[in-house]
């Protein structure tokens, strides 16, 4: 009869693996997901019975006007008319 192990030396055997374990798979490359382009914001339209002119700027303001960005420098853009009046007096945009 064979001597039966115990303490350390059966946990270790018991916990020996009977083959060799197989080299684990290579993790794949992520695929890089695209950024999607934002689609351009219309510019806001006054309201119809407010008289509106359209107006040039003249120089580069930044920031968002009603929720989107100015248009740049020689761009035209349509303004409540005492809007535009108090814009071309400061000299931020000409009459076109």
């Amino acid at each position: 009869m064979a001597a039966r192990k115990t303490g350390a030396a059966a946990r270790v055997e018991a916990s020996a693996p009977d083959e060799l374990a197989a080299e684990p798979e290579p993790t794949p490359e992520p695929t890089p997901t695209p950024t999607p382009t934002p689609e351009p914001t219309p510019e806001p339209t006054p309201e119809p019975d407010v008289d509106t002119v359209d107006v040039v700027v003249t120089v580069g303001i930044s920031g968002l006007r009603d929720g989107v960005e100015w248009p740049g420098v020689g761009k035209s853009i349509t303004l409540p008319a005492a809007e535009a009046e108090a814009y071309i007096a400061a000299g931020y945009v000409r009459a076109e």
